[in-house]
């Protein structure tokens, strides 16, 4: 494809009619080919596909040079190390999305084992289902709440318990 400057030259050479198409490529730098392209009306819809083309894609042009990007050969800018950067970004986009569809799940997974623990143990959930997770109290022995006697009433019978190991104490009051 030829650049829109050459294209509107020889356009403009074939309007005029006084010189030949193999005077008017020489001219305007492009195939003879091209030139009877042009005057067979074949690139007449080159300008209308010129207008609809986004600006801020640049088209590379000129001779090949060296990337200093990916070191390839091309014309600049390098649609190589665009693409490459394009798909970069869409790969860096999709693992945030991963990684966030995974915490999602995780934090859900969390709020269903919870849930399932509450029912178990026949606790009432509490209003902040986010609430950082804290295991239940272990048995330490040694407290009036070991001593199988203490749940009757509300005071502690006042012996020494020490745990057995059932879990219970060895208190014989009652």
């Amino acid at each position: 494809m030829i650049e829109l400057a050459r294209f509107l030259e020889a356009q403009r050479l074939l309007a005029l009619g006084r010189l030949s198409q193999r005077k008017i490529a020489a001219l305007a730098g492009v195939s003879r080919s091209t030139v009877n392209a042009i005057a067979c009306g074949k690139y007449q819809d080159r300008l209308e596909r010129e207008s609809r083309r986004p600006r801020d894609v640049l088209m590379p042009s000129g001779p090949l040079v060296r990337c200093p990007g990916c070191g390839g050969r091309a014309q600049m800018p390098c649609m190589l190390c665009r693409v490459q950067k394009q798909q970069d970004a869409e790969q860096e986009f999709l693992r945030a999305a991963r990684k966030a569809m995974r915490r999602d799940a995780a934090r859900k997974l969390v709020q269903e084992v919870r849930r399932a623990y509450w029912q178990r143990e026949a606790i009432e959930e509490p209003d902040v289902v986010d609430a950082p997770y804290s295991p239940p109290a272990a048995s330490t022995g040694g407290g009036p709440s070991d001593c199988k006697y203490a749940n009757r009433s509300r005071t502690s019978c006042g012996c020494k318990v020490s745990s057995s190991r059932s879990g219970m104490s060895d208190c014989s009051e009652g």
